[in-house]
């Protein structure tokens, strides 16, 4: 590959080789070429075991449903089962709190808290097996948590209230669809730009509607 003219010049060798892979390279490839087919076929990696099924182009758009229902499915359990933790922590801080005032003794709340992180763990390892790559798994449900957070803390103008959650699931999707209709192909960099699209309209709606408003509060 290093030599090779079909991959590019040396700077694009260079890409490939230290940070995309030669693997989506082959794959697109590959592809190109099953459209032209009436029998798509399949497409194994025999290092990974993997198995890449290749469909006809009116099945890979109707995959966009599919995706958005389940980035609902997901960021929707994901969001409910980090509040259930956060509340389960206050709870146990105002009981220590109280213990500590009171000199009485509390129970550690055990269960709910072994409760919320095993769920957080099977979800990861559901969302693992729709991505393949439990780090991926991982910065989603980050991404989720830190979302909450910002429209939980931050959103308190109407604006922000109601049309940021409109981006943020609109920028979300477009990674879900991206991976569930090209098969994960460059998926790391697909969410490293989704979330760096969710920073922007993060700062876009606190300096224009929620800095204001707290400037305005202060004067």
């Amino acid at each position: 590959p290093e030599e090779e003219q079909c991959f590019g010049d040396t700077l694009s060798r260079f890409l490939l080789d230290e940070f995309l892979g030669y693997d989506d390279v082959l794959m697109s490839s590959i592809k190109r070429l099953a459209e032209h087919e009436d029998n798509k076929g399949y497409l194994r990696n025999v290092v990974t075991g993997d198995h890449f099924r290749f469909i006809s182009m009116w099945m890979a758009r109707s995959s966009y449903l599919v995706a958005l229902v389940l980035m609902f499915i997901f960021t929707i359990s994901i969001s409910m089962l980090l509040r259930y933790c956060h509340h389960q922590i206050f709870i146990f801080i105002v009981n220590l709190l109280q213990m500590l005032d009171l000199n009485v003794t509390i129970a550690f709340p055990a269960a709910p808290l072994f409760t919320v992180i095993l769920s957080l763990v099977g979800m990861e390892a559901i969302m693992s097996e729709f991505f393949n790559d439990t780090t991926t798994s991982f910065y989603i449900i980050l991404i989720v948590w830190t979302a909450d957070q910002y429209d939980a803390i931050c959103c308190h103008t109407q604006q922000s209230k109601k049309f940021w959650l409109r981006f943020f699931y609109m920028y979300h999707f477009a990674f879900y669809g991206y991976h569930y209709r090209f098969n994960g192909q460059y998926s790391g960099l697909a969410l490293v730009t989704s979330w760096l699209f969710i920073q922007h309209s993060m700062l876009f709606f606190f300096h224009h509607y929620e800095l204001p408003a707290i400037l305005s509060q202060a004067q």
